[in-house]
């Protein structure tokens, strides 16, 4: 766009800039030899003066675009719309981004708050698993229970896992959204973005 800018700048200067133009050159001769090498004696003895060996010409021209046809004003008018219509490109382009970035956010946000989630069921399912199984050896549970409260436990704690799983895809998306990569990021800026993140969850 800056580009377009600057073409629409100049296409505007054309209306009125004159354009100059320098020419020059050089003529030297460097040896005459054979006939006609040597200036003719007119009657008298007068010699005829032959033209210096050495000869230059220098040039400047000006001229003003007084009239063109119009080429010059349908130039500066095409590369108007042609601006316009990459700035409405750029506001669109813009207006997605962010609307991706703001999706991406929501995501991540909603995968960070289940981890947590996530993370308290296994606890609960673990310490329920202890309890049976210290049910069980005494003889007040029975096996059923004892594997219910087993296969419950190692599910809550596969949840947990993947919940960790699934923010870091999510956190990758909204990296690339973003066109930034928070493993670059010093610490305190890594941590800085986990709190946006937990805040914009609890402000759903």
């Amino acid at each position: 766009m800056a580009a377009e800018d600057r073409q629409h700048t100049a296409a505007g200067r054309a209306l009125w800039m004159p354009t100059l133009s320098l020419q020059g050159g050089v003529y030297n001769v460097f040896s005459r030899d054979g006939a006609g090498s040597v200036a003719p004696t007119l009657p008298g003895g007068i010699a005829v003066g032959t033209g210096p060996d050495l000869q230059w010409q220098f040039r400047i021209q000006a001229s003003l675009p007084l009239f063109t046809g119009f080429r010059r004003d349908a130039a500066r008018a095409q590369s108007g719309f042609d601006l316009e219509r990459l700035k409405v490109e750029r506001a669109g382009a813009a207006q997605t981004v962010e609307q991706r970035v703001r999706a991406a956010l929501e995501t991540a946000a909603s995968s960070y708050a289940a981890i947590a989630l996530t993370r308290e069921a296994s606890d609960a399912a673990n310490r329920n698993y202890e309890l049976v199984s210290d049910a069980y050896a005494r003889g007040t549970a029975s096996i059923t229970a004892l594997i219910d409260a087993q296969d419950a436990a190692e599910s809550s704690a596969e949840a947990a896992a993947n919940a960790v799983h699934d923010f870091l895809l999510d956190l990758m998306r909204v990296e690339r959204a973003m066109g930034d990569f928070g493993a670059l990021r010093p610490a305190a800026q890594q941590q800085a973005f986990l709190e946006q993140l937990h805040n914009l969850e609890e402000q759903r």
